[in-house]
């Protein structure tokens, strides 16, 4: 029994559940603002983006098993351990890509399934062989992160040239940066050893904490920018309040001192920039519901 349990983890392992999450909720957070009505569609747009953010995970642990393998944080991941062929981590990601897409595309047509399979497309095949190449490819792996809110927005047919979906689709973009090159300060040398092109050879530790606070700093600016999504009241005090979380947390990087320290206020800038993240989302789609 335990052995079947194991072996049925692997698939939600190669899903990567939690992350992908985040994506259904910035989707249902587009569609409740976008929605006239907040119906039951939303009840078909959760399955579609969860089927693509899975796929689109399982085919990055695919593409990137060789170099998994190097490092102690992902050696125990479903291919590169074995517990997994390559082959059925590529057919399990085509599929439920697949699934996903129709998904969208029965449900609402072509816009929302098109973008889908886009944002699936440029994970795989433009964001993860370009970790390869620069230690920079956030930037334009970044998009990801910002389409799932323009799905659910076009899904519920609202203009992609609104500036209530482009000014979250811009927040969730600029919040990529600080976000994934705080997890290279903690983990960069294990890339480095992997082949891997990595910030800490490009920036000092002093450095890099520098610009993960700067970043974080226009990220805060940038939440404050969502209150022209919001019609007021509490939700913009909750808007301040994740624009300053977002703040400290790029400060609680500038404190350099002990190893213990230093782990300590990356797991305060980490769990902070998170929380803030999920806050906006949840702000935004109680204004739209209350």
């Amino acid at each position: 029994m335990n052995v079947g349990n194991m072996d049925s983890r692997k698939w939600l392992e190669l899903c990567r559940i939690r992350i992908s999450f985040f994506s259904v909720l910035a989707a249902a957070t587009g569609y409740l603002l976008a929605a006239p009505r907040p119906g039951t569609r939303i009840a078909l747009l959760a399955p579609g983006v969860m089927l693509l953010a899975c796929g689109a995970s399982a085919i990055n642990q695919f593409l990137e098993r060789k170099t998994d393998a190097l490092m102690p944080r992902t050696s125990g991941r479903p291919v590169p351990s074995g517990r997994t062929s390559p082959a059925g981590a590529f057919l399990f990601s085509i599929c439920l890509i697949s699934l996903g897409t129709a998904a969208l595309f029965w449900s609402r047509g072509p816009l929302p399934a098109g973008m889908g399979l886009f944002t699936a497309f440029w994970y795989g095949a433009v964001y993860t062989p370009l970790k390869r190449k620069t230690p920079f490819a956030v930037a334009p792996g970044a998009l990801t992160g910002a389409m799932p809110f323009a799905i659910g927005w076009a899904y519920a047919g609202g203009s992609l040239s609104d500036p209530r979906c482009i000014l979250p689709c811009f927040f969730f973009y600029m919040w990529q940066m600080p976000h994934f090159w705080l997890f290279i300060s903690q983990y960069g040398g294990e890339y480095e050893k992997a082949g891997l092109p990595s910030l800490t050879k490009v920036f000092s530790e002093r450095q890099l904490a520098r610009v993960i606070c700067s970043w974080s700093l226009s990220c805060g600016a940038g939440a404050m920018l969502l209150a022209y999504c919001a019609s007021g009241g509490i939700i913009i005090y909750g808007l301040a309040a994740a624009a300053a979380c977002l703040a400290l947390s790029g400060a609680a990087m500038l404190k350099m001192g002990s190893e213990k320290k230093k782990n300590k206020n990356y797991l305060f800038a980490w769990r902070g920039m998170n929380a803030a993240m999920f806050a906006v989302m949840c702000l935004l789609s109680a204004d739209r519901i209350f």
